[in-house]
């Protein structure tokens, strides 16, 4: 129960992230606990961390969805929540809603290897290590494709590209 407790707003927020709409993300979270309680005898603490492998068959969960629906639209409910929380002035949240909307359209038009890294590392904010491991990949990959994916961002966002931010 403290697992879940502990670590299902992450694997929800990841699973949202990625445009799989709030009962699919509700539903992948469900199955990555499920398949936990089945597994959890065979969990190898050599091969990754905890954390690592419950995003990871989050990703794998997701992916199936994402193939059955064919659907890309990115839903940030939860995300744009926590960020308005953030914002101080009151008169300043209609424009920062109207920016989170830009910014999510923007990620929801990424190549999906470009949007897992966006959302891993920019918006729940994991380390270039702890996304590699999640996406059982390279930190040199990790890099090369958030760099890839903010230049696109800079792209469909219309940054100029002196103010895009290098990784």
């Amino acid at each position: 129960m403290q697992l879940y407790q502990r670590h299902q707003s992450c694997v929800f927020r990841f699973a949202l992230s990625m445009g799989v709409g709030e009962q699919a993300a509700a539903d992948v979270t469900q199955d990555v606990f499920i398949t936990l309680l089945e597994t959890a005898g065979r969990l190898n603490p050599r091969l990754g961390s905890f954390r690592a492998w419950l995003l990871g068959m989050a990703r794998n969960l997701v992916l199936r969805v994402l193939e059955r629906t064919s659907r890309q639209p990115l839903s940030v409910d939860a995300a744009d929540l926590e960020m308005n929380e953030s914002v101080s002035d009151p008169l300043s949240r209609p424009v920062v809603r109207a920016e989170l909307e830009d910014v999510r359209e923007a990620v929801s038009g990424l190549a999906h290897a470009h949007r897992e890294v966006v959302v891993l590392s920019d918006l729940l904010g994991f380390s270039y290590e702890e996304t590699a491991e999640i996406l059982g990949c390279p930190i040199g990959t990790v890099r090369s494709r958030l760099h890839r994916a903010h230049g696109r961002l800079g792209e469909l966002l219309d940054v100029p590209p002196a103010r895009r931010e290098v990784s």
